[in-house]
């Protein structure tokens, strides 16, 4: 039975590459209805709605 040759491969030499990040605020909030005044409509099967744009 022969052995199998075994080859050495060249050391290589591990890395680390750090990269620099900015830190961002996250905006939270929570949404109650107010029962009393909230009203539901009834949309068409086809009908979309545009939710308009907000400016922060």
């Amino acid at each position: 039975m022969r052995k199998k040759e075994q080859r050495k491969e060249s050391y290589k030499a591990p890395e680390c590459e750090v990269f620099s990040m900015e830190a961002e605020d996250f905006f939270c909030t929570s949404v109650l209805p107010q029962v009393p005044g909230t009203v539901e409509e009834q949309w068409g099967s086809e009908e979309e709605e545009d939710g308009g744009e907000i400016e922060l």
